[in-house]
């Protein structure tokens, strides 16, 4: 568990704000543009997840949940979480508008890039995670192959940027893994 990797690594707290890594471990996909989004793993308590109100996260994960607007002092909220760590891990590109104010609020602590615990988690792949990644490689080689014979004289990148969405959700995909 992600608990027992923080007291391996000689964590307190782990504060995850990578999407992507809060998707893997909850499940939930959250976009958060330019506001602060914080999973706040602990060692020795309960996760807590801090949310701006403008998400639409509904869902109960099993824990307490720190709801805030634009123009609270939401880094002294976190921070408020963080009194007691000496070691706190931090994602590896959070911006720094979030990071040092909590760092000034807490100057006792010692920050880590925490990243890897994370990582390493989603590296190792189960068979159902393997079985999915096959699926959408042969969706992938699918789609390339119908845009192949796709191309014609005079077509535009963006028509041809329609017609791969097309053959991705033709072949039972979602959509494009990344722009």
């Amino acid at each position: 568990t992600l608990q027992t990797a923080l007291k391996k690594a000689k964590m307190d707290v782990l504060l995850i704000s990578d999407p992507h890594s809060i998707e893997y471990l909850l499940g939930k996909m959250i976009h958060p543009g330019e506001r602060m989004l914080v999973l706040a793993v602990f060692q020795k308590q309960a996760p807590v997840f801090f949310l701006n109100h403008l998400f639409n996260v509904p869902e109960d994960f099993g824990f307490e949940k720190v709801w805030f607007y634009d123009t609270d002092d939401y880094t002294g909220m976190l921070a408020s979480y963080l009194d007691q760590a000496s070691v706190i891990g931090v994602d590896k590109n959070w911006p720094a508008r979030f990071l040092l104010p909590i760092m000034a609020k807490v100057p006792q602590a010692h920050f880590v890039n925490g990243s890897y615990l994370v990582d390493e988690m989603r590296m190792v792949k189960d068979e159902a995670e393997r079985q999915l990644m096959r699926e959408a490689s042969l969706i992938n080689d699918q789609a390339m192959a119908d845009m192949c014979q796709a191309f014609e004289e005079g077509i535009t990148e963006n028509e041809m940027a329609a017609k791969l969405l097309a053959f991705y959700k033709a072949h039972g995909g979602e959509g494009y893994s990344f722009e």
